[in-house]
């Protein structure tokens, strides 16, 4: 009896203080009004298959396309990138888009997967900018865009990973099957390794993956080096 007393105490004080926090939310939304962008751009929707996603465009429509995607966190938007998107539609013709669940975008009830986040910022690419892009990457989103590039390298111009994730790129099972088919990748770019009697720590040229530099190659950033190996010039473009 004790016990089911102390249990129904519990529970009476736990629903009571999730309904305070209900009631704050409730007050803290209202309170807040609608939300506003202070970027300087053409302020459009692009009709999703979850939900509509807010972005704006700035720049000459002649220009090179660039997408600035944003990190994940709380209060996370397209914001971010205000002291770049001025700067860069100088050069580009810039999209910032909000994450959907994000800023100005739908919040739909769905499962917000890796998945998700993904295919959104894949159909963006092709439905509405249809042409290969720049695109810049903040924190976790650098994940998404570094998967899309592999699946649809068409889509992409070159990527800037902006704060990745330190372990983003690093393998996560070791075993001899990863060891050895990580072997037989280093050696497709650097024969010399199957002559040498040790395996150095291979690192990534600077120059040849558009900016990215990371210490240790693993099959991930093999595959981003891939994606991005510069395309051989042609007689017109070396004169």
């Amino acid at each position: 009896m004790k016990f089911t007393g102390k249990l129904l105490t519990t529970t009476l004080v736990l629903g009571g203080m999730l309904g305070a926090l209900a009631l704050v939310n409730k007050m803290e939304e209202s309170q807040a009004g609608e939300l506003n962008t202070i970027l300087k751009g053409e302020e459009r929707r692009y009709p999703w298959k979850y939900g509509d996603v807010f972005y704006q465009v700035k720049g000459n429509r002649e220009s090179k396309p660039l997408l600035l995607v944003h990190g994940f966190g709380p209060g996370a938007s397209s914001f971010e990138w205000r002291k770049n998107v001025d700067a860069l539609s100088e050069q580009f013709r810039v999209y910032t888009l909000d994450l959907l669940g994000y800023g100005l975008s739908d919040r739909p009830v769905i499962d917000y997967t890796a998945e998700t986040y993904a295919d959104l910022i894949s159909d963006f690419l092709k439905e509405v900018i249809g042409k290969p892009t720049v695109v810049v990457a903040h924190g976790e989103t650098c994940a998404y865009v570094i998967a899309n590039a592999y699946r649809r390298p068409l889509l992409f111009e070159r990527l800037v990973l902006v704060a990745p994730s330190p372990t983003l790129l690093e393998e996560t099972v070791p075993g001899p099957l990863n060891t050895a088919l990580k072997f037989l990748d280093l050696a497709s770019w650097h024969p010399e390794l199957l002559r040498s009697p040790g395996l150095p720590q291979p690192r990534l040229d600077y120059r040849r993956t558009g900016g990215i530099c990371l210490q240790q190659r693993t099959p991930a950033q093999c595959a981003l080096r891939r994606v991005l190996r510069p395309q051989p010039q042609s007689d017109n473009e070396r004169a």
